[in-house]
């Protein structure tokens, strides 16, 4: 074969496959599902409870707690991570978060729970038993967000008195 006729058949070849297409076409003619065939839907209540059952009020205060790792303080911008010691897909809930920063968190996924606990020196089931009593004994007057209706408190969602909050 001459490079001639090698250099056709690979254009050719290139030609074919810029043709052919990366998905399959769907029945109703274009890309992607057919009218037939629907994306599921979404029930918004059960996916409602689930969201609540794993970012309740302990997910939430400890967004607004400093980094149980590293110290670092959450700022409005980047409030801290609540990180399930028990792993959501595991079952875990929203009784079982701890307060990371963004990079301490992206380090316990690098490194591994056990490896993270050892390098700073912390026990998971320790700092979870104490996120439980100090959100048992929190304060709402120190989270006031204001929402439509009023004032309420940004961890357990309580209506606080517009007069009791300080500017």
């Amino acid at each position: 074969m001459t490079p001639q006729e090698n250099l056709e058949r690979v254009r050719a070849e290139l030609e074919r496959r810029e043709t052919r297409s990366r998905f399959p076409k769907a029945k109703g003619g274009g890309f992607g599902r057919s009218p037939r065939n629907p994306l599921p839907k979404v029930n918004k209540a059960r996916k409602a409870v689930r969201h609540a059952a794993c970012f309740g009020k302990q997910a939430r205060f400890c967004r607004l707690r400093r980094c149980d790792a590293c110290g670092r303080v959450p700022t409005p911008t980047r409030p801290s991570d609540p990180h399930h010691t028990l792993t959501r897909g595991a079952g875990g809930k929203d009784d079982s978060c701890v307060s990371l920063c963004r990079r301490c968190h992206d380090l316990l996924g690098a490194i591994g729970a056990l490896t993270f606990q050892k390098r700073f020196n912390i026990d998971f089931d320790v700092l979870v038993t104490y996120v439980r009593d100090e959100l048992a004994k929190h304060d709402c007057l120190m989270f006031p967000e204001s929402f439509g209706l009023g004032i309420r408190c940004h961890v357990c969602w309580a209506g606080i008195n517009a007069e009791d909050v300080q500017p």
